[in-house]
């Protein structure tokens, strides 16, 4: 029988510890703690990176797997109310062209190798409304979207379907 997701968890969170432990006792708790407030606030100024990178994973692990490059997503959070408008900036956006068009292997069609570009899409919500929009389907509450940079390019593939 198969170990359940518990019991993983569990080893897991041991195994952590003990590594820890023996971090500790080889450099010392203060170097430890002073390493890992150091980890902490390089991820702190890097999570508009990772949030970025984050979500191009995410979206081509999909079915449709589409391909897409974000710079960073920097989100700005209201903190005053629980329905406040916060704010999301996306920025360098990048939709590349699907997998096996032709350009692929096209040495020519460097710099054109996308469907869409923008360089900065802002957008204004309740963040309130993020969870409905997940789980029942419903629509976001959206006060303000404004789109810089925007280059949508399409081409004809020897087949002649459009990308």
């Amino acid at each position: 029988m198969a170990p359940s997701l518990r019991v993983k968890l569990a080893a897991a969170a041991l195994a952590l510890l003990v590594v820890v432990g023996f971090v500790i006792a080889l450099v010392g708790p203060t170097l430890f703690v002073c390493a890992v407030l150091l980890a902490l606030w390089a991820l702190y100024l890097n999570a508009d990176v990772l949030l970025g990178r984050v979500a191009c994973w995410a979206i081509g692990r999909i079915p449709q797997a589409y391909r897409w490059t974000i710079e960073r997503i920097s989100i700005r959070p209201a903190w005053s109310e629980l329905d406040a408008w916060s704010e999301i900036v996306v920025s360098n956006w990048t939709w590349h062209n699907p997998l096996g068009f032709d350009d692929d292997d096209d040495p020519m069609a460097t710099g054109h190798r996308f469907l869409l570009q923008i360089d900065e899409l802002k957008l204004r919500l309740k963040l309130s409304s993020l969870r409905g929009a997940f789980t029942e389907h419903r629509s976001l509450e959206i006060a303000f979207m404004r789109v810089e940079g925007l280059r949508f390019n399409t081409t004809w593939n020897s087949r002649g379907s459009l990308n």
